[in-house]
């Protein structure tokens, strides 16, 4: 008889694979984009009332969302490895088939109503496992470890490159604290003589426009205090916005206090020992280290493609038409075996992956090779801006006890009509020109230590851990 059949199949597969190491899945918790950004405030923070550029650094690692990001990356580079260690275990499938067939004569030979459906159920449990396949699955693994490593290395990178843009927006305010000082002194200065030359005057020994010389000086000086507020507002804000503060707000009541000495403790550190520290410390040189060795790993993987496969499968089941009352005798089902499988020809798909994976080694030992001479240019540069800042500050400290020693000289000569106002003004301003050059250069040399040690990795960036 002829017949057409009609089937209507639900298939139901699940597969569970044994990974050891592996959390499981209820210990992970989803990230759901459609949740809100958590602002970060300074009071959450706890940011105390003197904040030191050592506390900065450490506030901004917990809370800079740069960081967070970091760890994420870190997060799935655990999950890759995770994911290869898994290709070397067993998979086990177990499936639950339910089939409805519907015999339906062909009309007009047969009664259009002579129908008899009928139903299959099916359960089975099959469990794979490729025991060889050329040591690609080993390879890939090795990769996704040195890969783990390195996005280790890259998270203390980004921790070593934050501290330094903490350091460039701390020590701005600290310079402009300093432009508020000097330009406060120099007004509180000029008002002291222009009060002086008011009573010169009264008394006949000043003209008016020796008084309005001090009062123009002071107005100046109170011009350049308001461009010091201004500098130090803006560096408050840069540094708030490094902290991970969601305004970008650092309160008022918030002072900056500079630490008492820098990385080298104002003194030249040698040279080829901040070199050798760097290419064998620096976190950016570490990380490609490993990329390196983890390209080197992914060629070997593509390599063992030209390798035979050889997997094991095993499989036992029950299958039975119109009712799920199984038996175990008449309606099991079993089998087990081995499968090789080679590939002699893929249309070149092997060889054009061994050929991605071979630039990607050559790639990654350039990189190599061109962050490694840029150690040494980036150390020479910094070492060489160090040595001269230092000499700067020696310098200006002498210029400035030497200029203040003139203008007190000079003062008790124009107090007693024996050096004009014009001498006195260039005494006063050669003075608040060195206290600023004194100021700038301190700031420099300090930021010039921290330009060194962070290129030779000195800094607490290079040696921390994502996973403490």
């Amino acid at each position: 008889m002829n017949r057409t059949h009609r089937s209507i199949g639900v298939t139901i597969g699940l597969l569970l694979v044994a990974t050891a190491g592996i959390s499981r899945a209820g210990d992970s918790k989803a990230v759901d984009p459609s949740e809100p950004l958590v602002f970060v405030s300074a009071e959450a923070i706890g940011l105390p009332a003197k904040l030191t550029l050592a506390k900065a650094r450490e506030i901004a690692v917990e809370s800079n969302p740069e960081m967070k990001a970091a760890i994420q990356r870190l997060r799935a580079a655990v999950a890759r490895v995770a994911q290869a260690r898994s290709a070397l275990l067993p998979g086990l499938e177990l499936t639950a088939d339910f089939t409805h067939i519907e015999e339906a004569p062909t009309w007009p030979t047969q009664g259009l109503f002579d129908l008899a459906p009928y139903q299959t159920y099916a359960l089975q449990a099959q469990l794979g496992w490729v025991l060889y396949d050329g040591l690609g699955r080993q390879h890939s693994l090795s990769a996704a470890r040195h890969g783990e490593r390195a996005e280790q290395h890259t998270y203390d990178n980004v921790r070593r490159l934050l501290s330094r843009a903490v350091a460039v927006a701390f020590y701005q305010a600290m310079l402009a604290q300093e432009n508020m000082r000097i330009a406060g002194e120099d007004a509180d200065f000029n008002a002291k003589l222009t009060d002086d030359a008011e009573k010169r005057r009264a008394a006949g020994a000043a003209g008016k426009d020796d008084v309005l010389n001090f009062q123009i000086r002071q107005v100046q000086a109170e011009s350049r205090h308001k461009d010091a507020e201004r500098d130090y507002a803006i560096a408050r804000i840069a540094l708030a916005e490094l902290l991970g503060l969601s305004d970008s707000r650092l309160p008022d009541e918030i002072g900056l206090v500079l630490d008492e000495t820098g990385p080298y403790a104002g003194s030249l550190p040698e040279i080829e020992a901040e070199v050798q520290h760097a290419l064998g410390r620096r976190a950016d040189v570490l990380a490609l280290q490993e990329r390196l060795e983890q390209a080197r790993k992914v060629l070997a993987s593509a390599r063992s493609q030209y390798q035979p496969k050889v997997s094991l499968s095993a499989a036992y089941g029950m299958e039975r038409q119109d009712d799920l009352a199984f038996d175990p005798e008449d309606d099991t089902r079993a089998f087990a075996g081995v499968q090789v499988s080679w590939s002699p020809y893929t249309g070149g798909r092997r060889g054009a992956q061994c050929d991605e994976a071979s630039a990607g080694v050559e790639e990654a030992r350039q990189a190599m090779a061109r962050v490694r001479n840029g150690v040494y240019s980036e150390i020479r540069q910094q070492h060489e801006s160090l040595a001269t800042a230092l000499q700067q500050v020696e310098m200006m400290n002498r210029v400035l006890a030497m200029t203040q020693e003139v203008r007190g000289d000079v003062l008790l000569l124009y107090q007693r009509g024996k050096a004009t106002l014009t001498r006195l003004n260039e005494a006063h301003s050669d003075v608040v020109k060195a206290d600023a050059g004194l100021a700038l250069t301190r700031i420099r040399a300090r930021l010039a230590e921290e330009d060194l040690s962070v290129a030779a990795g000195r800094l607490s960036g290079d040696q921390g851990s994502a996973q403490e």
